[in-house]
Protein backbone atom coordinates (compact mmCIF):
# COMPACT_ATOMS: atom_id res chain seq x y z
CA UNK A 1 0.00 0.00 0.00
CA UNK A 2 1.68 3.22 -1.20
CA UNK A 3 1.82 6.42 0.81
CA UNK A 4 3.86 9.52 1.42
CA UNK A 5 4.46 12.27 3.98
CA UNK A 6 5.10 15.83 2.76
CA UNK A 7 6.01 18.91 4.75
CA UNK A 8 3.46 21.70 4.29
CA UNK A 9 4.82 24.35 6.62
CA UNK A 10 6.35 24.81 10.01
CA UNK A 11 5.58 21.63 11.98
CA UNK A 12 2.80 20.71 9.54
CA UNK A 13 2.78 17.47 7.55
CA UNK A 14 0.38 15.99 5.00
CA UNK A 15 -0.12 12.21 4.91
CA UNK A 16 -1.44 10.73 1.67
CA UNK A 17 -2.08 6.98 1.39
CA UNK A 18 -3.37 5.16 -1.70
CA UNK A 19 -6.36 2.89 -0.94
CA UNK A 20 -7.43 1.61 -4.36
CA UNK A 21 -9.93 2.58 -7.05
CA UNK A 22 -13.59 3.68 -6.94
CA UNK A 23 -16.41 2.35 -9.12
CA UNK A 24 -15.31 4.67 -11.96
CA UNK A 25 -11.71 3.45 -11.90
CA UNK A 26 -10.44 6.61 -10.22
CA UNK A 27 -7.67 6.32 -7.64
CA UNK A 28 -8.73 6.91 -4.03
CA UNK A 29 -6.59 8.19 -1.16
CA UNK A 30 -6.75 8.86 2.55
CA UNK A 31 -5.30 12.28 3.38
CA UNK A 32 -4.59 13.71 6.79
CA UNK A 33 -2.78 16.77 8.12
CA UNK A 34 -0.67 16.34 11.24
CA UNK A 35 0.76 19.24 13.25
CA UNK A 36 3.94 18.47 15.16
CA UNK A 37 7.24 16.76 14.50
CA UNK A 38 7.94 14.42 11.62
CA UNK A 39 8.05 11.34 13.84
CA UNK A 40 4.49 12.19 14.99
CA UNK A 41 3.38 12.30 11.35
CA UNK A 42 5.11 8.97 10.73
CA UNK A 43 3.33 7.46 13.74
CA UNK A 44 -0.02 8.76 12.43
CA UNK A 45 0.71 7.23 9.00
CA UNK A 46 1.55 3.88 10.62
CA UNK A 47 -1.74 4.04 12.55
CA UNK A 48 -3.72 4.61 9.34
CA UNK A 49 -1.92 1.73 7.62
CA UNK A 50 -2.54 -0.50 10.62
CA UNK A 51 -6.26 0.42 10.65
CA UNK A 52 -6.50 -0.31 6.94
CA UNK A 53 -4.91 -3.69 7.52
CA UNK A 54 -7.47 -4.47 10.25
CA UNK A 55 -10.33 -3.23 8.10
CA UNK A 56 -11.15 -0.38 10.50
CA UNK A 57 -10.60 2.45 8.01
CA UNK A 58 -13.37 2.84 5.45
CA UNK A 59 -13.60 4.84 2.27
CA UNK A 60 -15.38 8.13 2.88
CA UNK A 61 -19.09 7.84 2.30
CA UNK A 62 -21.56 10.70 2.79
CA UNK A 63 -24.58 8.38 2.99
CA UNK A 64 -26.89 9.48 5.79
CA UNK A 65 -28.43 7.09 8.28
CA UNK A 66 -31.88 7.89 6.86
CA UNK A 67 -30.79 6.93 3.34
CA UNK A 68 -29.20 3.70 4.52
CA UNK A 69 -32.20 2.72 6.66
CA UNK A 70 -34.47 3.13 3.63
CA UNK A 71 -32.11 0.93 1.61
CA UNK A 72 -32.15 -1.64 4.41
CA UNK A 73 -35.95 -1.78 4.52
CA UNK A 74 -36.27 -2.02 0.73
CA UNK A 75 -33.66 -4.78 0.33
CA UNK A 76 -32.62 -6.75 3.40
CA UNK A 77 -35.96 -6.06 5.11
CA UNK A 78 -38.03 -7.50 2.26
CA UNK A 79 -35.75 -10.54 1.95
CA UNK A 80 -35.50 -11.45 5.64
CA UNK A 81 -38.66 -10.39 7.46
CA UNK A 82 -42.34 -11.29 7.33
CA UNK A 83 -44.89 -8.66 6.34
CA UNK A 84 -46.06 -7.78 9.86
CA UNK A 85 -42.48 -7.54 11.16
CA UNK A 86 -41.38 -5.39 8.23
CA UNK A 87 -44.40 -3.13 8.67
CA UNK A 88 -43.52 -2.63 12.35
CA UNK A 89 -39.88 -1.90 11.44
CA UNK A 90 -40.98 0.70 8.88
CA UNK A 91 -43.08 2.45 11.53
CA UNK A 92 -40.13 2.60 13.94
CA UNK A 93 -37.81 3.93 11.24
CA UNK A 94 -40.24 6.49 9.81
CA UNK A 95 -41.77 7.75 13.07
CA UNK A 96 -38.77 7.64 15.40
CA UNK A 97 -35.32 6.86 14.01
CA UNK A 98 -35.31 9.10 10.92
CA UNK A 99 -36.73 12.22 12.65
CA UNK A 100 -34.13 11.95 15.43
CA UNK A 101 -31.02 10.42 13.83
CA UNK A 102 -31.65 10.37 10.08
CA UNK A 103 -29.63 13.48 9.11
CA UNK A 104 -26.38 12.15 10.60
CA UNK A 105 -23.91 10.65 8.14
CA UNK A 106 -23.71 6.90 8.71
CA UNK A 107 -19.94 6.94 9.11
CA UNK A 108 -20.14 9.78 11.64
CA UNK A 109 -22.86 8.23 13.82
CA UNK A 110 -21.59 7.73 17.37
CA UNK A 111 -22.78 5.85 20.43
CA UNK A 112 -23.32 9.20 22.11
CA UNK A 113 -25.71 10.30 19.32
CA UNK A 114 -27.73 7.15 19.91
CA UNK A 115 -27.58 7.46 23.69
CA UNK A 116 -28.91 11.02 23.48
CA UNK A 117 -31.81 9.86 21.30
CA UNK A 118 -32.70 7.11 23.80
CA UNK A 119 -32.69 9.61 26.67
CA UNK A 120 -34.96 12.00 24.73
CA UNK A 121 -37.30 9.17 23.68
CA UNK A 122 -37.68 8.03 27.29
CA UNK A 123 -38.49 11.58 28.37
CA UNK A 124 -40.79 12.83 25.59
CA UNK A 125 -40.82 10.41 22.66
CA UNK A 126 -44.47 9.35 22.78
CA UNK A 127 -46.09 10.66 19.58
CA UNK A 128 -49.64 9.78 20.67
CA UNK A 129 -49.45 11.45 24.08
CA UNK A 130 -47.44 14.63 23.62
CA UNK A 131 -44.99 15.27 26.42
CA UNK A 132 -44.97 11.67 27.64
CA UNK A 133 -42.01 9.39 27.17
CA UNK A 134 -41.76 5.95 25.63
CA UNK A 135 -41.27 2.94 27.90
CA UNK A 136 -37.83 1.39 28.27
CA UNK A 137 -39.09 -1.75 26.56
CA UNK A 138 -40.29 0.24 23.53
CA UNK A 139 -36.95 2.06 23.25
CA UNK A 140 -35.23 -1.32 23.56
CA UNK A 141 -37.15 -2.44 20.45
CA UNK A 142 -35.81 0.65 18.66
CA UNK A 143 -32.29 -0.25 19.81
CA UNK A 144 -32.55 -3.82 18.55
CA UNK A 145 -33.69 -2.67 15.12
CA UNK A 146 -30.98 0.00 14.90
CA UNK A 147 -28.40 -2.60 15.92
CA UNK A 148 -29.57 -4.92 13.12
CA UNK A 149 -29.39 -2.12 10.55
CA UNK A 150 -25.87 -1.11 11.60
CA UNK A 151 -24.72 -4.74 11.60
CA UNK A 152 -25.78 -4.84 7.96
CA UNK A 153 -23.79 -1.65 7.34
CA UNK A 154 -20.72 -3.47 8.66
CA UNK A 155 -21.42 -6.37 6.28
CA UNK A 156 -21.75 -3.83 3.46
CA UNK A 157 -18.27 -2.52 4.38
CA UNK A 158 -19.53 1.00 5.11
CA UNK A 159 -18.68 1.13 8.83
CA UNK A 160 -16.28 -0.95 10.92
CA UNK A 161 -17.86 -0.80 14.38
CA UNK A 162 -21.49 -0.88 15.46
CA UNK A 163 -22.17 2.20 17.65
CA UNK A 164 -25.50 0.71 18.80
CA UNK A 165 -23.76 -1.80 21.05
CA UNK A 166 -25.26 -3.70 23.98
CA UNK A 167 -23.81 -1.40 26.64
CA UNK A 168 -26.06 1.53 25.66
CA UNK A 169 -29.27 -0.52 25.34
CA UNK A 170 -32.07 0.50 27.75
CA UNK A 171 -32.79 -2.10 30.43
CA UNK A 172 -36.51 -2.57 31.20
CA UNK A 173 -37.24 -3.08 34.88
CA UNK A 174 -39.79 -5.84 34.37
CA UNK A 175 -40.79 -8.37 31.75
CA UNK A 176 -43.92 -7.79 29.67
CA UNK A 177 -46.98 -8.08 31.88
CA UNK A 178 -48.76 -11.41 31.60
CA UNK A 179 -52.37 -11.70 32.70
CA UNK A 180 -53.62 -15.18 33.49
CA UNK A 181 -57.17 -15.98 34.56
CA UNK A 182 -58.53 -19.00 36.41
CA UNK A 183 -60.81 -21.59 34.78
CA UNK A 184 -63.71 -20.05 36.73
CA UNK A 185 -62.91 -16.61 35.31
CA UNK A 186 -62.60 -18.14 31.84
CA UNK A 187 -66.07 -19.65 32.27
CA UNK A 188 -67.37 -16.19 33.19
CA UNK A 189 -65.71 -14.68 30.08
CA UNK A 190 -67.32 -17.29 27.81
CA UNK A 191 -70.74 -16.67 29.37
CA UNK A 192 -70.45 -12.92 28.83
CA UNK A 193 -69.21 -13.46 25.25
CA UNK A 194 -71.94 -15.95 24.31
CA UNK A 195 -73.13 -13.58 21.52
CA UNK A 196 -69.61 -12.88 20.25
CA UNK A 197 -68.98 -13.75 16.60
CA UNK A 198 -65.55 -15.10 17.57
CA UNK A 199 -66.66 -17.13 20.62
CA UNK A 200 -65.43 -20.41 19.14
CA UNK A 201 -62.00 -18.88 18.43
CA UNK A 202 -61.77 -17.84 22.10
CA UNK A 203 -62.65 -21.37 23.18
CA UNK A 204 -60.04 -22.93 20.90
CA UNK A 205 -57.36 -20.53 22.18
CA UNK A 206 -58.09 -21.53 25.79
CA UNK A 207 -58.17 -25.23 24.97
CA UNK A 208 -55.07 -25.43 22.73
CA UNK A 209 -52.82 -22.42 23.42
CA UNK A 210 -52.75 -21.59 19.70
CA UNK A 211 -51.97 -18.02 18.64
CA UNK A 212 -54.63 -15.80 17.06
CA UNK A 213 -52.86 -16.01 13.69
CA UNK A 214 -52.65 -19.83 13.88
CA UNK A 215 -56.32 -20.24 14.81
CA UNK A 216 -57.52 -18.10 11.89
CA UNK A 217 -55.21 -19.89 9.44
CA UNK A 218 -56.26 -23.40 10.55
CA UNK A 219 -58.02 -25.49 7.90
CA UNK A 220 -60.15 -28.60 8.05
CA UNK A 221 -57.40 -30.53 6.31
CA UNK A 222 -55.21 -29.91 9.37
CA UNK A 223 -57.56 -31.87 11.64
CA UNK A 224 -56.90 -35.60 12.04
CA UNK A 225 -60.08 -36.97 13.56
CA UNK A 226 -58.60 -40.45 13.95
CA UNK A 227 -55.64 -39.34 16.10
CA UNK A 228 -57.52 -36.41 17.70
CA UNK A 229 -54.87 -33.90 16.60
CA UNK A 230 -54.61 -30.65 14.68
CA UNK A 231 -51.51 -29.75 12.70
CA UNK A 232 -50.23 -26.18 13.05
CA UNK A 233 -48.14 -25.16 10.06
CA UNK A 234 -49.25 -21.69 8.96
CA UNK A 235 -50.52 -18.39 10.30
CA UNK A 236 -52.64 -15.52 9.03
CA UNK A 237 -50.96 -12.12 9.00
CA UNK A 238 -52.54 -8.72 8.50
CA UNK A 239 -50.55 -5.75 7.23
CA UNK A 240 -52.85 -2.73 7.19
CA UNK A 241 -55.79 -3.94 5.04
CA UNK A 242 -53.99 -6.84 3.39
CA UNK A 243 -54.47 -10.35 4.84
CA UNK A 244 -52.46 -13.37 3.75
CA UNK A 245 -51.09 -16.72 4.87
CA UNK A 246 -47.49 -17.44 5.84
CA UNK A 247 -45.66 -20.44 7.26
CA UNK A 248 -44.86 -20.58 10.96
CA UNK A 249 -41.70 -18.76 12.10
CA UNK A 250 -39.69 -21.77 13.25
CA UNK A 251 -39.49 -25.52 12.87
CA UNK A 252 -40.77 -25.86 16.44
CA UNK A 253 -43.79 -23.76 15.45
CA UNK A 254 -44.89 -26.53 13.07
CA UNK A 255 -46.47 -28.98 15.47
CA UNK A 256 -49.30 -31.46 16.01
CA UNK A 257 -51.53 -30.69 19.00
CA UNK A 258 -53.47 -33.43 20.76
CA UNK A 259 -57.06 -32.28 21.23
CA UNK A 260 -59.34 -32.87 24.21
CA UNK A 261 -62.74 -34.51 23.57
CA UNK A 262 -64.28 -31.11 24.39
CA UNK A 263 -62.23 -29.51 21.61
CA UNK A 264 -63.23 -32.19 19.11
CA UNK A 265 -66.88 -31.54 19.98
CA UNK A 266 -66.29 -27.80 19.45
CA UNK A 267 -64.83 -28.45 15.98
CA UNK A 268 -67.76 -30.71 15.03
CA UNK A 269 -70.15 -27.94 16.07
CA UNK A 270 -68.22 -25.37 13.96
CA UNK A 271 -68.23 -27.74 10.99
CA UNK A 272 -72.00 -28.25 11.23
CA UNK A 273 -72.58 -24.50 11.50
CA UNK A 274 -70.35 -23.93 8.48
CA UNK A 275 -72.34 -26.48 6.48
CA UNK A 276 -75.43 -24.35 7.06
CA UNK A 277 -73.56 -21.27 5.74
CA UNK A 278 -72.61 -23.22 2.59
CA UNK A 279 -76.20 -24.31 2.07
CA UNK A 280 -77.53 -20.79 2.55
CA UNK A 281 -74.89 -19.06 0.35
CA UNK A 282 -74.97 -21.65 -2.43
CA UNK A 283 -72.67 -20.75 -5.32
CA UNK A 284 -71.68 -17.50 -3.58
CA UNK A 285 -69.81 -19.54 -0.96
CA UNK A 286 -66.05 -19.64 -1.64
CA UNK A 287 -64.71 -22.68 0.18
CA UNK A 288 -61.07 -21.99 1.11
CA UNK A 289 -61.00 -24.70 3.77
CA UNK A 290 -60.77 -22.43 6.82
CA UNK A 291 -62.16 -23.78 10.09
CA UNK A 292 -63.14 -20.28 11.16
CA UNK A 293 -64.52 -18.45 8.14
CA UNK A 294 -66.87 -15.64 7.23
CA UNK A 295 -70.37 -16.70 6.07
CA UNK A 296 -69.11 -16.55 2.45
CA UNK A 297 -66.06 -18.74 3.19
CA UNK A 298 -63.43 -15.99 3.31
CA UNK A 299 -60.88 -15.88 6.11
CA UNK A 300 -61.74 -13.86 9.20
CA UNK A 301 -60.14 -10.50 9.91
CA UNK A 302 -57.49 -10.78 12.71
CA UNK A 303 -57.87 -7.17 13.86
CA UNK A 304 -61.66 -7.49 13.97
CA UNK A 305 -61.28 -10.52 16.25
CA UNK A 306 -59.00 -8.53 18.58
CA UNK A 307 -61.36 -5.53 18.75
CA UNK A 308 -64.32 -7.79 19.47
CA UNK A 309 -62.40 -9.62 22.18
CA UNK A 310 -61.47 -6.32 23.85
CA UNK A 311 -65.16 -5.38 23.94
CA UNK A 312 -66.23 -8.60 25.66
CA UNK A 313 -63.28 -8.89 28.06
CA UNK A 314 -64.05 -5.30 29.19
CA UNK A 315 -67.69 -6.25 29.60
CA UNK A 316 -66.55 -9.21 31.72
CA UNK A 317 -64.32 -6.85 33.76
CA UNK A 318 -61.20 -8.88 33.00
CA UNK A 319 -57.77 -7.46 32.19
CA UNK A 320 -56.22 -9.62 29.48
CA UNK A 321 -55.45 -9.71 25.76
CA UNK A 322 -56.39 -12.42 23.30
CA UNK A 323 -52.75 -13.57 23.40
CA UNK A 324 -53.09 -13.99 27.18
CA UNK A 325 -55.49 -16.88 26.49
CA UNK A 326 -52.41 -18.76 25.28
CA UNK A 327 -50.69 -17.98 28.60
CA UNK A 328 -53.77 -19.23 30.43
CA UNK A 329 -53.59 -22.57 28.63
CA UNK A 330 -49.88 -22.96 29.43
CA UNK A 331 -50.37 -21.96 33.06
CA UNK A 332 -53.21 -24.43 33.52
CA UNK A 333 -51.07 -27.24 32.07
CA UNK A 334 -48.18 -26.43 34.40
CA UNK A 335 -50.53 -26.19 37.38
CA UNK A 336 -51.85 -29.65 36.44
CA UNK A 337 -48.30 -30.99 36.72
CA UNK A 338 -47.55 -31.31 32.99
CA UNK A 339 -43.78 -31.28 32.33
CA UNK A 340 -42.48 -27.89 31.01
CA UNK A 341 -40.93 -29.68 28.01
CA UNK A 342 -44.38 -30.90 26.92
CA UNK A 343 -45.85 -27.43 27.46
CA UNK A 344 -43.00 -25.93 25.40
CA UNK A 345 -43.67 -28.31 22.49
CA UNK A 346 -47.40 -27.62 22.67
CA UNK A 347 -46.84 -23.86 22.49
CA UNK A 348 -44.33 -24.20 19.64
CA UNK A 349 -41.45 -22.58 21.54
CA UNK A 350 -38.03 -23.11 19.97
CA UNK A 351 -36.62 -24.17 23.36
CA UNK A 352 -37.92 -25.17 26.78
CA UNK A 353 -35.89 -22.29 28.24
CA UNK A 354 -38.31 -19.81 26.67
CA UNK A 355 -41.17 -21.57 28.43
CA UNK A 356 -39.32 -21.64 31.76
CA UNK A 357 -38.48 -17.94 31.49
CA UNK A 358 -42.08 -17.00 30.65
CA UNK A 359 -43.73 -19.04 33.39
CA UNK A 360 -41.03 -19.10 36.07
CA UNK A 361 -43.42 -17.36 38.48
CA UNK A 362 -45.54 -20.53 38.51
CA UNK A 363 -42.70 -22.97 39.17
CA UNK A 364 -42.30 -22.47 42.97
CA UNK A 365 -45.91 -23.51 43.64
CA UNK A 366 -45.59 -26.41 41.19
CA UNK A 367 -42.39 -27.50 42.94
CA UNK A 368 -44.11 -27.30 46.33
CA UNK A 369 -46.95 -29.50 45.07
CA UNK A 370 -44.41 -31.98 43.69
CA UNK A 371 -42.53 -32.14 47.00
CA UNK A 372 -45.79 -32.75 48.83
CA UNK A 373 -46.50 -35.71 46.54
CA UNK A 374 -42.96 -37.03 47.05
CA UNK A 375 -43.32 -36.75 50.84
CA UNK A 376 -46.58 -38.67 50.65
CA UNK A 377 -44.99 -41.35 48.48
CA UNK A 378 -41.94 -41.84 50.72
CA UNK A 379 -43.88 -41.62 53.96
CA UNK A 380 -44.56 -45.37 53.96
CA UNK A 381 -40.86 -46.23 53.87
CA UNK A 382 -39.46 -46.40 57.41
CA UNK A 383 -35.86 -46.15 56.13
CA UNK A 384 -36.48 -42.51 55.14
CA UNK A 385 -37.86 -41.59 58.57
CA UNK A 386 -35.75 -39.64 61.07
CA UNK A 387 -34.65 -41.78 64.00
CA UNK A 388 -33.62 -39.89 67.16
Amino acid sequence: MNGCIKKRGKESWRIRIFTGYDENGKQTFITKTVRGKKDEAQEAARKILDDLGKGIHRKRNKLTLAEYMQQFLNTTGKLKYAGTTLHRYKEIVQLHLIPNLGDIQLQKLTSNDIREYYAEALESGNRQRKGDGLSKRTVLHHHRLLHKILEQAISDDIIAVNPAHKRIAPKPEDKDEMNVITPDEAEHLLEVAHTCKYLDCIKLALQTGMRRSEILAAKWGDVNWGSSTINVSRSLEQVERSIGEKSTKTKAGRRALVLMPTTLSLLRYVKAKQAQDKLFMGEAYSDKGYIFAEPNGDCMNPDALTHSFIHYRTKAKLNLTFHDLRHCHASWLLAAGVHPKIVSERLGHSSVQITLDLYSHLLPSIQAAGIAKLAEMLGDYKSFAYVA
